[in-house]
């Protein structure tokens, strides 16, 4: 019980999966000289990153409003600006533990409104599904454009590499530990199910059960489909047009073009998957590998990228402290007047 109490701390937690961003860091900037990489930042065109920071602010914005959407459909009334406010909170806590800014943002937003924190887990499963299979279509999509180049790359970089790998023993180990996860789960699942853990638990689970349900259905309880399709592409368009408005930004992406960014974006997001501090590490690695491929040097590459993911954290930090302070302003204001 003391190493699961431990190892329950976000303290805790943050030093253990430090290193893996460290290691993703290291293999990103070995082999590149400071200089040059502070040089390429320097030359970075400071109308376009406002032009690329107020796209990526829109993202932020189109996101919000369709996590809303999902999470508005039953009697629930989710603000805007507490799905905004969520989802800021989210991104800023996956800085510190990875993937646990979705929880973190699920429980900010039930605690501002009537949703429970189990619906709105959900909405955010569902939300991530979505977000898969478009991330399956701009991937073909990104092979159809540019097959000689984005093909060659997935096939050398990533699918060779990774069945070289693969062995016999190796595949047997794997399956063998999947599959005592997949009865672990089921067990516990069942235990859960027929009281043998306590009425208590299964009340619990019985409660959670049935709001991830509703979380999980809500895409197709939605008033208006149409809309949720429209936020899904302009999500996606604005995430396109961030990779292209910042690739202007450099001397040495200026001349990439659009299937280039769209490439830019598929395999920032195979990077984000990565468990590591907000992508951090990852998603520098594999757009530098990516750019190397379109003739652009490492240190230009790791500028690009740099500009890119840490100029959203920047953003989304200085979005979030507004937030707070809004936030904060409206709850004195009603202690004032009372």
């Amino acid at each position: 019980m003391r190493l699961r109490a431990l190892l329950g701390k976000p303290v805790v937690r943050v030093l253990l999966l430090l290193p893996v961003s460290l290691v993703l860091l290291y293999f990103a900037f070995r082999d590149v000289a400071l200089e040059g990489f502070l040089a390429a930042l320097g030359e970075a065109h400071l109308g376009w990153i406002i032009v690329a920071v107020l796209v990526s602010t829109a993202s932020f914005f189109v996101r919000a409003a369709r996590w809303q959407q999902l999470m508005n459909v039953a009697e629930y009334r989710v603000s805007f600006f507490s799905a905004l406010y969520g989802l800021l909170f989210g991104y800023f806590f996956n800085l510190l533990i990875p993937r646990a800014g979705e929880v973190g943002r699920c429980t900010l937003v039930a605690q501002r409104s009537a949703i429970s924190l189990e619906m709105a887990v959900g909405t955010v499963v569902t939300e991530r599904v979505i977000d898969l299979l478009s991330t399956v279509l701009l991937t073909l999509l990104a092979i159809g454009v540019s097959l000689d180049r984005f093909g060659a790359f997935l096939r050398s970089r990533i699918i060779a590499p990774f069945i070289e790998k693969q062995n016999f023993g190796g595949v047997i180990i794997l399956l063998a530990v999947l599959s005592v996860i997949l009865g672990v789960s089921l067990l516990v699942l069942w235990l859960l199910h027929t009281g043998r853990l306590g009425e208590k638990k299964r009340t619990w689970w019985n409660r959670t059960r049935k709001g991830l349900s509703e979380g999980v259905r809500s895409v197709f309880r939605l008033r208006n489909k149409g809309l949720f399709l429209f936020y899904t592409l302009l999500l996606w368009g604005c995430y396109w047009l961030m990779a292209y408005t910042i690739s202007f930004a450099l001397p040495a992406t200026a001349h990439l073009g659009g299937g280039a960014a769209l490439a830019i974006v598929v395999v920032g997001t195979f990077g984000m998957i990565v468990p590591a501090q907000g992508g951090l590490g990852s998603y520098h690695l594999a757009v530098m590998l990516w750019l190397g491929v379109e003739g652009v040097g490492r240190a230009e590459g790791l500028a690009y990228a740099t500009l890119s993911h840490e100029g959203q954290v920047v953003l989304y930090i200085l979005l979030l402290a507004l937030c707070y302070l809004i936030a904060w302003g409206a709850k004195h204001k009603k202690v004032w007047q009372k």
